[in-house]
């Protein structure tokens, strides 16, 4: 057979310590079959075989003998397992489910909230009913078997309390607690700070405002575009009332106070748009009639000033409400209990999606009105955003049947809602906290923490419980690290598979892009497209043959 040289003849030579030949390193203008050239950019051999360019590895290309865990089909994208066995890249559908109920106090609670603070922890605020009503909170880390391990629950208010909400502001990796002393009632604020699975509190807590004005739920919202953490309330007079706060170390800083509504307010709720770096708050009372009236709030960092009032339900009577923000679609949707809805006298369960306009501080609903409970929800409503799958959840107490613990999925696409079938995480009747927290995604697990207080088989002990509720999902084997490569045969479970790795070609692929880079997708295919995580799997030389990516 031919061999093409190079430049000149001392390409060619025999040196003293080594005899062979030289190859050329381009591609020659004409070849016959059995020609030769050398790539080095791709590190491989090329012979012709009298109609084109076949690639016959590299100086790393071979391959390795392992224990298949599975099948494995030839041609087949591997992975390496941590146990040395090798599996096809792939993706598996895993369906909902929910771990067993994990007691955080033995003692009966009450007026519950809970907030997500990153790297898998919760914290749990709560009054002790069995311990003179005192203020306590506890932290638990979400493990990956859906349980929830729990620290020693930490006294933060040594008197009894009632109502409080809790936030997470990133910015001083601490948490904030606003609560209602009873003895004075008067709305106090406290920074809590998080080691471990322990919490610890400064002796004493900062006053708020002057006094509350009855019921209704605190509502406490961080705002990351300033670093601001907005309470909601209904103050002295009935009044809807906002302050600000910031954190400073273990101190809590009170700013100025605003009236978001005049007259009684009732059933507060609220939240934070991180793409119109707003605060959103829904509120009834008698002062709005009784409807859903929804105001947007731009915080500065002293104080919050709003837009013009929406006011979303018409002249329907509305009860409990949630708000919460999809960041994937960067909508705000909000939900009701409305007694009116089809001459019900019922309270049933609708929704809708809005959309934030932050040069004028106001949103607006112009799709259509859902329903997610053509039955009773007159109780505390909680909603979570599951950003790992970019799905909505509410949790709440069915009414309509037994008072179990239920929750509801759903999707926005535009204007549109898309609801899934009601998901029963407890047969028991339940209790949710007054601060409308009951559920809160974690990122790290990617699990829903869902915190409340059982009437356990009837005896009402209402103690301090939680469970974690792993939502359907795909899940994804390969790493950034784990691809191994080509399957060169077809294997079953517990055989040795010879694997093609870095250097190699494997010739069992159809479909490629001659010249071209492909990456392992996650569902094991290639494409010329990266896929999260990116892993090269090498460069096509023909439409079936793939140089191993070394």
């Amino acid at each position: 057979m031919a061999i093409f040289v190079g430049s000149d003849n001392n390409d060619s030579k025999i040196r003293p310590t080594k005899v062979g030949f030289a190859v050329s390193t381009t591609n020659p203008g004409s070849a016959a079959e059995g020609d030769s050239y050398y790539n080095g950019t791709a590190n491989a051999l090329n012979v012709y075989d009298g109609s084109g360019w076949n690639a016959v590895g590299g100086g790393a290309g071979g391959n390795i003998e392992a224990v298949v865990s599975g099948t494995l089909s030839n041609g087949q994208t591997v992975l390496i397992n941590a146990d040395g066995t090798v599996s096809a890249v792939r993706q598996t559908a895993v369906a909902d489910s929910t771990g067993t109920d994990q007691v955080w106090e033995a003692d009966r609670v009450d007026y519950i909230s809970s907030v997500s603070i990153g790297g898998g922890k919760i914290v749990i605020a709560y009054q002790d009913v069995n311990d003179s009503y005192k203020g306590k909170a506890v932290v638990g880390t979400i493990n990956n078997n859906k349980t929830i391990s729990f620290g020693t629950p930490v006294v933060f208010q040594n008197a009894a309390f009632f109502q409080s909400s809790i936030c997470y502001d990133a910015s001083a990796d601490k948490v904030v607690l606003v609560y209602r002393n009873d003895s004075t009632s008067t709305p106090y604020g406290i920074v809590g700070e998080v080691s471990g699975t322990s919490i610890s509190f400064p002796s004493s807590a900062v006053q708020v405002f002057g006094s509350f004005g009855g019921g209704g739920p605190i509502i406490l919202v961080h705002d990351s575009s300033v670093n601001r953490n907005v309470v909601f309330f209904r103050s002295s007079g009935n009044t809807g009332t906002s302050v600000v706060l910031s954190v400073s170390g273990t101190t809590l800083n009170v700013h100025n106070s605003q009236t978001f509504q005049s007259g009684q307010v009732a059933y507060i709720a609220a939240c934070y748009d991180s793409n119109a770096e707003r605060v959103v708050v829904g509120y009834g009372g008698y002062s709005v009639g009784n409807v859903f009236r929804i105001k947007v709030g731009n915080v500065s960092s002293t104080s919050v000033s709003y837009g013009s009032a929406l006011d979303l339900s018409g002249s329907d009577v509305v009860s409990r409400k949630a708000i919460g923000f999809d960041s994937s679609v960067n909508k705000v949707i909000a939900y009701w209990s409305d007694r009116d809805h089809g001459g019900s006298s019922t309270y049933w369960g609708r929704a809708k999606v809005g959309t934030v306009d932050p040069s004028n501080n106001t949103i607006s609903f112009s799709g259509s009105e859902y329903s997610f409970a053509d039955y009773s929800v007159n109780h505390t409503m909680s909603h979570t955003f599951d950003s790992n799958e970019n799905k909505n959840y509410l949790m709440f107490r069915n009414l309509g049947d037994g008072n179990e613990g239920v929750l509801i999925p759903c999707t926005i696409s535009g204007n549109t809602i898309s609801f899934g079938s009601t998901i029963t995480f407890t047969g028991d009747e339940i209790m949710i906290g007054e601060g409308l927290t009951g559920a809160v995604f974690d990122p790290i697990s990617k699990n829903i923490a869902l915190t409340y207080a059982p009437y356990s088989s009837g005896n009402n002990n209402l103690h301090g419980t939680s469970r974690v509720f792993a939502p359907a999902h795909i899940q994804n084997y390969l790493t950034s690290t784990n691809f191994l490569g080509f399957s060169d045969d077809n294997y079953t479970n517990g055989q040795t598979a010879k694997i093609q790795i870095a250097g190699s070609v494997d010739d069992a692929q159809t479909g490629l892009t001659t010249a071209r880079t492909h990456y392992v997708q996650n569902d094991g295919s290639l494409s010329t497209t990266a896929d999260s995580p990116s892993v090269e799997a090498g460069t096509a030389v023909s439409a079936t043959k793939i140089i191993i990516k070394g």
